[in-house]
């Protein structure tokens, strides 16, 4: 009798577990506000308090509405924002995004990604490291200061471009190059024969010959060899880390300004001119001598 009572307020117990877990999976489960902490995952010190704002890290902030802050000491405080990363802030509203360590977005739907870069104009985009980009509607690469700004009419470089291939442009306008008679003397007087800029080079190939060029057309460059480099660990005392760079060995090359041949090229034409008025002039003084018309 005692063992029939047992087993069945033993099977009534598992149909009870039963009952429970079947309304525990059927039904909603309802995850209250708090902390989640364990051996390997802890997030601690986040603010979400824009309308539907996730903080996720340590010391993230998400105070804009629908806003994101993942990481260490981010902030999402632009309306629709996500700031990922370290130290990182998106403060522009309607999709600003700052990734990295010190990012900034504070424009209009602005991205920022990198170390210490600044995405401020509206619709603006900045990339790489201690870069500000201030311009409306551009995107930017630079690194130590903007490289390379990208907008919808125009692009700029400011530092000096090397091309490996060829180079193709509908106009390429020459800004401030001019040929110093003073100092080089006539431009006639550079010009030589084209079969002294031909060089055979390694390959047994043709090539222009940059050293039969006058001096005042030659421009040393330094190129950097990518597939030729050592490895080293630097300290880094702003981030405290320990930081792999690649120190890459570079070779010099000679090359020519095309500006300055093409200001050598127009005195060159000045002065053809210059002869042929002179022969004219020579010419017709010999054809009334002799009574030619």
């Amino acid at each position: 009798m005692k063992r029939t009572l047992t087993s069945r307020w033993a099977v009534g117990l598992l149909v009870f577990i039963l009952i429970g877990l079947g309304i525990a999976i059927g039904g909603d489960v309802i995850v209250k506000e708090g902390t989640v902490e364990g051996e390997k995952f802890k997030t601690t010190g986040c603010t979400a308090s824009g309308t539907k704002a996730v903080a996720f890290g340590n010391s993230t902030t998400a105070s804009g509405i629908h806003s994101t802050a993942m990481g260490y000491s981010t902030t999402g405080s632009g309306d629709s924002s996500t700031a990922m990363g370290r130290n990182s802030t998106a403060s522009g509203h309607y999709g600003s995004t700052a990734m990295g360590w010190t990012a900034y977005a504070g424009g209009t739907t602005s991205t920022a990604m990198g170390y210490s870069v600044a995405a401020l104009g509206n619709y603006s985009t900045a990339i790489g490291k201690y870069s500000a980009n201030y311009v409306q509607d551009s995107f930017t690469v630079g690194y130590g200061d903007v490289d390379l700004r990208v907008e919808s009419d125009v692009v700029t470089m400011y530092d000096d471009a090397y091309v490996h291939g060829e180079l193709s442009a509908e106009d390429v306008i020459d800004r401030s190059s001019f040929y110093d008679k003073d100092k080089y003397g006539t431009a006639l007087g550079h010009v030589v024969d084209s079969s002294e800029t031909i060089k055979v080079n390694d390959e047994g190939g043709k090539e222009y010959k940059h050293e039969a060029d006058p001096v005042f057309l030659q421009r040393w460059i330094t190129v950097k060899d990518y597939d030729k480099y050592t490895e080293e660990e630097v300290w880094n005392d702003e981030l405290e880390i320990y930081e792999i760079r690649r120190i890459y060995e570079t070779h010099e090359e000679l090359g020519s300004s095309l500006s300055a041949k093409v200001a050598w090229l127009a005195q060159c034409v000045f002065e053809l001119k210059q002869e042929n008025e002179m022969l004219k002039a020579e010419l017709a003084k010999l054809k009334a001598a002799v009574g030619i018309e």
